[in-house]
């Protein structure tokens, strides 16, 4: 297991996966925010395990180490559930660092894989309404595009910048329709530029 240090009063003291892991089997996630970066490898593990996903990811996606980026990064490359690509791509840009594109644009492929087993016509962009009414597939595309456009330093609306009171991210919150369309729009160009350099 990876060791990580905490401190506990004056004392530093290890703790390991198997404890963080019991720290969010008691529902303790606010207690391993404190902790900060030091978390992130035992919560890396466990993410890659797909244990915790709900309590982790929020951490992960408000975390500026390089380990919870890349674990993201990993799991958007590996990911076949359209809701989990949704909230990880979403983690993603909200990190909005430069090397997370490459593994957000191989997960393309396999959205526009997925939109044509949908048998549906445009398979090369989300449809808006889709994105509107919570359509996974459309959703998780959508998600890919907007960070996508973050990184490249688009805003698209405020609604999935709002932040708690103590500054951290939130994942919730409504989709600004005014954001969504100008996303969409910015993609139409943004592919164009995609397939003049081969990607």
């Amino acid at each position: 297991m990876l060791p990580l240090c905490a401190f506990a009063g004056d004392k530093l003291e290890a703790i390991d996966v198997d404890a963080v892991d019991r720290l969010l089997r008691k529902n303790k996630a606010k207690e391993l925010r404190v902790l900060g970066d030091k978390a992130i490898p035992a919560l890396a593990e466990l993410f890659k395990a797909r244990k915790h996903l709900r309590q982790i990811l929020p951490i992960l996606a408000n975390s500026q180490s390089k380990v919870a980026r890349k674990t993201l990064e990993q799991a958007v490359r590996a990911e076949d559930d359209n809701d989990w690509l949704f909230w990880q791509a979403r983690a993603i840009g909200l990190l909005k660092n430069a090397e997370s594109k490459s593994a957000l644009l191989a997960t393309l492929p396999r959205l526009k894989k997925r939109l044509a087993e949908l048998d549906r016509k445009t398979i090369d962009e989300p449809d808006g309404l889709g994105v509107l009414f919570g359509g996974s597939c459309d959703c998780a595309f959508f998600s890919v595009i907007w960070a996508l456009g973050r990184i490249e330093g688009k805003e698209f609306g405020t609604s999935w910048l709002e932040k708690d009171g103590t500054g951290d991210y939130m994942l919730s919150g409504p989709l600004d329709a005014r954001g969504l369309a100008a996303c969409i729009e910015w993609w139409r160009e943004y592919k164009k530029i995609l397939g003049r350099s081969g990607n």
